[in-house]
């Protein structure tokens, strides 16, 4: 076998009866059947964790079992992983080897993030599968390459020597009848379908790899790429974001199909009889359907203000038609369980091929604008084929913060001292329904250097939760409030503040970078004074509030009238676990509202 030999050599030290028993039937069934055109065939599993469904990857098993087929390969995630205790990771590939036990002997696993994800665990990895990270080995004259990129996000962060070692051995099986390649995660999705670089690839049409197969996302998705195969295997019992099968979401294994030299790639679902061609689901459906929400189905900002139930505005949605034929798009609301008002319910745009059309409504909202209304659009993204498009009214809101003569910060109402500022009263829970923590106020006004806040909270003061100990502590952990400022809404710089019942403050400065990546710098001080006030112990307690925030630490000129500043702010309840949010926001990219400083 060539190179390979060297890498069993070195596996072989540590490794389970049945993974010797494997490597021996693999070594053989590789010689006996030499030079033979047997027909072969292959079961691709998909992740079976990141949120696995108990039961699921037995069951995918057990059908699979169905086409008998020669082989078993696996994507990557056979377990949770992600913890330190070595008893419990031990356990758990116990519990995953006894699931695949009937198929252990026909059985080549991958490795993915959820199974070595550090040193540690990747001895445990070696020690219970027989195998190092990155192996090969020859099938009935088709070359299998397994390398390990689940513990590094993006294909820039590969260690040379690994890149070195793909490298090295598809150049030293070059004339292999087929090589199919499996990695975890898969780098190609982001780079391939838009034409951008993609070093992988490189080595792989140049070393004559037929098909590429990786996991990772839960969603099934194919395409061709300089005449190679890329296929994302769907789960067989990790979590998926819904169960849209045309989305890729549901739960299969992929069937490769070998005759000769040449290859089918099928698709198999959990549920029903039939298999699909792998594409089904292509790669451009899943770009489509990623995008459809930011290019083609896009509902234009509705800013609404303090007082929302004095006149209807008009709401947009605007649709992009991105087949070659003129087509009909229908879109309806759906404003039975919320508090809004949208004339027409339902209307129809007659859309240009490759051309933009745009639905015009007139929409009026109560006090309470949680819950959102939703929309629906039928999109006829292929021919015969149509995605139903759920969204949202893409809603911000605007808080308008007046000048006040000044606060004694000292959890109390004195006086007339929050007269005239502007009331916030109406929350949404973290899926944009109304909030179940009721009675809860925010007041804000504001002098010529500092903004003031008033929080009041309806609470079983008996049950309050207020851990933190000093300022910077784990306050978010508390009963507490928050607050979330950017002197620019745009800005990927925000200023966080969080204040328990006792006065306690965490207050710290986020930096946004690449994708979901936030770095925190803790040694921010807003230079926030803090007032509480605690009822007696009272179901029907509450505790109270009074911040005096100075402008000039958000690092900005002291904003003057008509400026707008960027805000959040809401309340998180221990007892309850519920969390109160001003403004909504499906994406961790639009969060903020608006503040407007007024006269």
């Amino acid at each position: 076998m060539r190179q390979c030999t060297t890498v069993y050599q070195k596996a072989i030290r540590g490794m389970t009866r049945g993974a010797i028993s494997l490597l021996f039937i693999l070594i053989i069934a590789g010689t006996a059947h030499a030079g033979k055109d047997k027909d072969i065939t292959i079961v691709i599993l998909g992740d079976r964790t990141a949120g696995h469904r108990e039961g699921i990857y037995g069951a995918v098993i057990e059908k699979a079992r169905e086409d008998r087929p020669d082989l078993y390969v696996t994507i990557g995630d056979q377990i949770e992983g992600y913890t330190r205790d070595e008893a419990v990771i031990n356990a758990q590939w116990r519990e995953y080897f006894k699931i695949v036990r009937r198929i252990r002997r026909r059985l080549l696993i991958l490795p993915g993030n959820h199974d070595v994800w550090s040193g540690a665990s990747e001895k445990i990895w070696i020690k219970r599968t027989g195998w190092e990270t990155n192996y090969s080995t020859d099938f009935r004259g088709i070359h299998l390459v397994f390398f390990e990129n689940g513990r590094w996000a993006k294909i820039d962060s590969l260690p040379e020597e690994r890149i070195a070692w793909l490298e090295s051995d598809l150049k030293a099986h070059r004339n292999a009848k087929l090589t199919f390649v499996f990695f975890h995660r898969p780098y190609w999705y982001y780079t391939l379908p838009s034409g951008k670089a993609d070093r992988l690839h490189e080595i792989f049409a140049a070393n004559g790899v037929d098909a590429v197969f990786s996991g990772h996302l839960h969603r099934h998705g194919s395409g061709i790429y300089d005449g190679i195969y890329y296929t994302m295997v769907g789960s067989s019992g990790g979590v998926m974001e819904d169960n849209v099968p045309i989305k890729g979401h549901f739960y299969n294994y992929v069937k490769v199909e070998v005759k000769g030299s040449d290859f089918s790639i099928k698709t198999v679902p959990l549920d029903g009889d039939r298999e699909l061609p792998v594409d089904f689901v292509t790669i451009a459906d899943l770009k489509f359907f990623d995008r459809i929400e930011d290019r083609y189905v896009v509902p234009e900002e509705l800013f609404l203000g303090t007082d929302t139930s004095k006149s209807k505005s008009e709401l947009r949605i605007s649709i992009k038609n991105i087949r070659d034929v003129n087509l009909p798009f229908k879109i309806k609301w759906e404003t039975g369980a919320t508090n809004w008002d949208i004339k027409p319910t339902e209307a129809t745009v007659e859309i240009p091929a490759g051309e933009k059309g745009t639905a015009t409504f007139l929409a009026l909202a109560a006090d309470q604008p949680y819950p959102l209304p939703r929309f629906e659009v039928a999109y006829p993204y292929h021919e015969g084929r149509s995605y139903d498009f759920r969204g949202t009214v893409r809603l911000t809101r605007i808080l308008e913060v007046p000048r006040i003569k000044g606060v004694t910060v000292d959890g109390r109402v004195d006086g007339s001292e929050w007269d005239g500022t502007v009331v916030a009263s109406n929350f949404s829970d973290p899926q944009g329904m109304s909030s179940n923590i009721y009675d809860t106020l925010f007041l804000f006004g504001r002098d010529g250097e500092n903004l003031y806040v008033l929080a009041s909270c309806r609470a079983d003061t008996e049950y309050l939760v207020t851990n933190a100990e000093g300022r910077d502590g784990d306050v978010f952990r508390d009963d507490s409030i928050a607050l979330i400022i950017s002197p620019d809404p745009d800005s990927k710089t925000t200023y966080q503040l969080f204040v328990n019942p006792l006065g306690v403050i965490l207050d710290r400065k986020i930096v946004k970078g690449k994708g979901r990546r936030r770095k925190a710098d803790p040694s921010w001080d807003a230079g926030c004074e803090a007032g509480a006030y605690i009822s007696p112990h009272n179901p029907s307690g509450f505790y109270q509030l009074e911040l005096k925030i100075p402008l000039s630490a958000f690092g900005a000129d002291l904003p003057k009238v008509g400026d707008e500043w960027g805000i959040n702010f809401g309340r998180l309840s221990v007892k309850s676990g519920e969390l109160a949010e001003w403004q909504y926001h499906e994406s961790s990219d639009r969060y903020l509202g608006r503040m407007v400083f007024t006269r």
